[in-house]
């Protein structure tokens, strides 16, 4: 297997995040949006000054020039009824479907694992349609409700799109009650 290689989004050449939005459009396509408009809206979102210093790393396997397993973490602040709690956020776990069943999208998830695993966030906090997939590496489905107050709209409304909600490690005492993710769904 190809290594996995970290990096922060400043660090990406426009090579590497033209490969990076590539696969993430294939996996997730957004007709909505040009390819060209999605690497713009990528710089823009890393080059945000409250993006600084908060934990923002992608988790990429390479195949020459092409990403071909992707993986994202960064900070997010929920609120519980035990209070403020920080999280880390996974999202865009994906591989190539040229690539599929050779084990990459646990090993990216394992590597993401491990900022928990070292202590850097207490928990991981993510959505899901395979919840077995996540279990089998040590994690389990969480039933609260989850709102966002950051939703002008509806910040009583659901912030995810998945069916299932996570939490990494599985024995982490998570709180009951209303969860407000503080911001949309990942």
């Amino acid at each position: 297997m190809s290594a996995i290689r970290e990096y922060q989004d400043t660090d990406l050449s426009s090579e590497q995040v033209r490969a990076i939005v590539s696969l993430l459009n294939a996996i997730w396509p957004r007709p909505e949006k040009t390819v060209e408009d999605q690497i713009e809206a990528f710089v823009n979102a890393a080059q945000a000054p409250e993006r600084e210093g908060i934990g923002h790393l992608r988790f990429i396997i390479w195949e020459g020039t092409q990403a071909i397993a992707h993986a994202r973490t960064f900070e997010r602040i929920a609120h519980t009824t035990a209070g403020p709690i920080r999280v880390m956020a996974l999202s865009g776990v994906c591989v190539a479907s040229t690539h599929r069943g050779q084990g990459l999208g646990a090993a990216m998830t394992r590597k993401a694992f491990e900022r928990v695993d070292r202590g850097v966030f207490p928990v991981s906090l993510f959505q899901t349609l395979d919840p077995a997939f996540y279990e089998k590496l040590g994690a389990r489905v969480v039933h609260n409700r989850f709102v966002n107050s950051k939703n002008e709209k509806d910040p009583d409304a659901s912030p995810w799109h998945d069916a299932h909600v996570m939490i990494y490690p599985a024995p982490y005492p998570w709180s009951d009650g209303v969860i407000d993710l503080n911001g949309p769904g990942y």
